[in-house]
């Protein structure tokens, strides 16, 4: 028997429903609790397909157990634990949150909750999306783990145990980014008080590159090769760079004529992209990041600028203008492989990511069968992020936080058809435009030129406030 949760619903009641044999799917967008009396859960049965989480699971205290089935908690979704002991175990432990015979995945947000210390063993060595620890209480970890995102609360502590062999070893799977961390930045984690490592080793964190380097493309290349860059302290003195690439707050410049592709995830803080030479170039042959299948997230603005490129060493600082309003009608700054979910995450704190005065820091490029998606996932929800120029991108998903624009949001597949690109605003965003020449939500630069796709609101109690709102179906 399998059961589906379509909406949101607390599982009440003691024991455990093994002699029921019940597997159950908990739909996106739906969070399924289990109640705090309700003792053992045992998923039980080879004619159960066991428990697939693409909503949100919270298990609170309980213990869930894998009688010969599997646990699926698929990308995007999230489990939380306020179990004392946390731990994601295939073998016989009646504390650890999740254990059995059966087969553990963990692709999408683990959450530590409650007050009380935690383990962290059984966590994935790749493909975790964010692990998060809620405030007052000390997670610990006893074997290697990787994840995308990290976000650990100013009250708590994420201890790695010991650094011998694997175990205790944190990977930014990808190179992606350190998320709500306070003052703590890339390096070892016994320089702040939220990472710690045990008194008997050096519990370690390992990223590519410090957030201070500067980076500029000296030819096409790979990101994670470091022979595409050249590194800089200061903006002026550039080096040969043979060890690291592009990280964290990383500022990144993509000079003209350079194609730089992605072949894991990666991350930078600002993102200058040179679309020509002189300010009457319309972008051809101008400066291309291709995403491929994987994500860069966005931890900075994004800028768009014309000027030489520049490839020698030493004190050969870049000469660089802001695209202001010129006509990029021949430039593609992205791409990603066609029917993939290749994508560029705009993370981090609030900030402008675009700006339009004393001058426009990016233009409307051109339309494109190939545009990456784009997904807003801030710190927090009280984080804003906003634009003063149009944006294109292909599928468009706001995840956390609030994304204010005064310009059109463009979503795009292609030069033909009538979109399909779609708009999602999940339950924790919000967006706000200003813009009152047209439609707000677009497929191109005019708005007569095809409806985008599908626009979807999630949350218990979806808000629309808009003084003119049309559907073509």
């Amino acid at each position: 028997m399998q059961l589906e949760f379509t909406a949101n619903a607390t599982w009440s009641g003691s024991g455990d429903v093994s002699a029921s044999r019940i597997g159950y799917t908990v739909d996106p967008g739906v969070t399924l609790t289990l109640n705090t009396i309700a003792g053992v859960k045992l998923i039980s049965g080879s004619s159960s397909t066991g428990v697939i989480i693409n909503g949100t699971l919270n298990v609170g205290t309980q213990v869930l157990t894998l009688n010969t089935c599997t646990f699926t908690l698929n990308a995007g979704a999230t489990l939380i634990t306020s179990n004392t002991t946390g731990a994601f175990q295939s073998s016989s432990s009646s504390t650890a949150t999740l254990y059995g015979s059966g087969t553990i995945t963990l692709s999408g947000n683990v959450v530590f909750s409650g007050t009380g210390n935690q383990d962290g063993t059984g966590l994935p060595t790749s493909g975790l999306q964010n692990l998060i620890v809620n405030s007052g209480h000390t997670v610990a970890l006893t074997s290697a783990v990787a994840v995308e995102l990290l976000n650990v609360s100013s009250t708590s502590i994420l201890n790695l145990g010991t650094y011998a062999s694997t175990a205790g070893f944190l990977s930014l799977d990808g190179g992606l980014t350190l998320k709500s961390l306070g003052t703590w930045g890339p390096g070892y984690a016994n320089t702040d008080s939220h990472l710690t490592s045990s008194s008997s080793g050096t519990g370690k964190v390992t990223v590519s590159a410090d957030s201070t380097t500067q980076f500029r493309s000296i030819a096409n290349g790979n990101w994670n090769a470091p022979g595409t860059w050249q590194t800089s302290s200061d903006g002026n003195n550039w080096s040969a760079n043979t060890t690291v690439w592009p990280n964290l707050g990383s500022q990144v410049f993509i000079q003209f004529g350079h194609t730089v592709t992605l072949t894991e995830n990666e991350i930078c803080g600002n993102l200058d992209m040179a679309f020509g030479q002189v300010s009457t170039d319309t972008g051809s042959g101008g400066s291309k990041v291709a995403v491929a299948t994987y994500t860069l997230q966005l931890n900075g603005h994004l800028r768009a600028y014309y000027g030489t490129a520049v490839t020698t060493t030493g004190n050969t600082p870049l000469t660089m203008t802001d695209v202001g309003n010129g006509s990029l009608t021949l430039w593609s700054p992205f791409s990603k492989t066609s029917g993939s979910a290749g994508r560029i995450q705009v993370v981090g704190l609030s900030r402008a990511l675009t700006v339009n005065s004393p001058n426009s820091t990016w233009a409307t490029p051109n339309t494109s069968s190939t545009w990456p998606d784009i997904d807003f996932n801030l710190a927090d929800a009280n984080q804003t992020v906003t634009a003063a120029t149009p944006l294109r991108f292909g599928n468009w998903t706001f995840t956390l936080g609030t994304f204010s624009t005064s310009q059109p949001i463009s979503a795009e597949n292609g030069t033909t058809g009538l979109g399909g690109a779609n708009i999602t605003i999940g339950p924790n965003a919000m967006v706000t435009s200003s813009y009152n020449n047209g439609s707000a939500f677009r497929r191109s630069s005019t708005a007569t030129s095809g409806a985008f796709g599908i626009l979807t609101v999630q949350g218990v109690l979806p808000h629309i406030s808009q003084i003119n709102f049309t559907s073509r179906s």
